[in-house]
């Protein structure tokens, strides 16, 4: 008898295709928006290419959202920042550029710009930011 054993039943086998995968339509329902999240781009409103900090300003990860750790920016963006309790934020004279605008439904504006979002004036019309 020979060492190598083979099993002819093993590929006598008919190999079976595989199942059709079939996808369900799963609906999602959306939760209703927080007041941070209803925050749209203004189609209305350019964006002004550069901005002045008015008064010292926390910068924000998205309008209304949490505040932007001084610690998490990079060297260079930091170095351009103020630590307020480890929150960043930009000092009063700061020039920078924006990159594009958004109006919240509350009538607040904001600037998004290479630090984060920025309030340029709040929903009672305080401005923070001058634009050129």
């Amino acid at each position: 008898m020979s060492k190598h054993h083979t099993s002819y039943n093993k590929y006598s086998e008919k190999k079976k295709e595989p199942e059709a995968v079939v996808e369900e339509k799963v609906v999602v329902e959306e939760p209703e928006k927080t007041p941070e999240e209803k925050t749209e781009k203004s189609p209305e409103v350019k964006a002004p290419e550069k901005g002045e900090v008015l008064w010292n300003i926390y910068i924000r990860e998205k309008p209304y959202g949490d505040h932007v750790e001084k610690d998490g920016l990079d060297r260079f963006l930091a170095s351009y920042v103020l630590a307020v309790n480890g929150n960043a934020v930009l000092p009063k004279g700061t020039r920078f550029d924006i990159y594009d605008v958004f109006v919240h439904e509350d009538g607040s504006v904001w600037y998004n710009s290479k630090f984060g979002y920025v309030m340029a004036k709040n929903k009672e019309g305080t401005e923070y930011i001058k634009a050129d």
